[in-house]
């Protein structure tokens, strides 16, 4: 295979890992985080011997990005800050690996290569965090939602103990839901 083909392949693999990056984020970032791995100590190089020419870094990289933003948005925030971290050293050696910083006088763009790959880097994290809140925000206000529909069915039954055994469905069921809550828990278990 020719160090050309070897390239498209690599950037297809990499690529297509966000295909499955929404059952199996995990993995996916995983997968990235290898290649991204053997991109940094194989395709840049400096001094020694010329880098590996299918592992040359390539648009395709912007991957990890989109499955770092997954991997926060879907998994709990200790696997995702631990998918940060390896994004950002990941970031960082790879600038400091890049042909460029090993000239005089080339603080200035290692510093911003630096900032914008980390930049992007916390920026994907954090939108993909933001998701997960705005996510839990609404689970959690579905719950309260059911809980204060409980607690009322509840309440009615109480309320109206004529109706605990259900004679009539005049109420649209309610009070049978009221009446089956009042024997699983007790009354003491309903008030607020």
């Amino acid at each position: 295979m020719t160090s050309q083909a070897g390239y498209i392949v690599v950037s297809v693999v990499l690529a297509a890992t966000v295909i499955p990056r929404r059952r199996h984020p995990v993995a996916a970032f995983t997968v990235a985080a290898v290649i991204g791995t053997a991109q940094i100590a194989f395709g840049i190089q400096v001094g020694g011997p010329g880098p590996v020419w299918a592992l040359q870094p390539s648009n395709a990289d912007l991957a990890i990005l989109v499955l770092l933003y997954t991997l926060a948005a879907h998994r709990p925030r200790r696997v995702s800050i631990t998918g940060l971290l390896i994004c950002l050293a990941g970031g960082v050696v790879a600038v400091t690996r890049w042909g460029p910083a090993h000239q005089p006088n080339a603080g200035t763009a290692v510093l911003l290569a630096a900032v914008g790959v980390c930049g992007l880097t916390l920026t994907a994290w954090v939108l993909g965090d933001s998701v997960a809140y705005r996510y839990r925000r609404t689970q959690y206000a579905a719950l309260e939602e059911r809980a204060a529909s409980f607690v009322m069915l509840a309440h009615d039954s109480i309320a109206l103990p004529h109706q605990v055994a259900c004679p009539s469905l005049r109420s649209g069921g309610r009070a049978c839901a009221g009446s089956l809550a009042l024997a699983t828990y007790g009354p003491a278990k309903l008030t607020y």
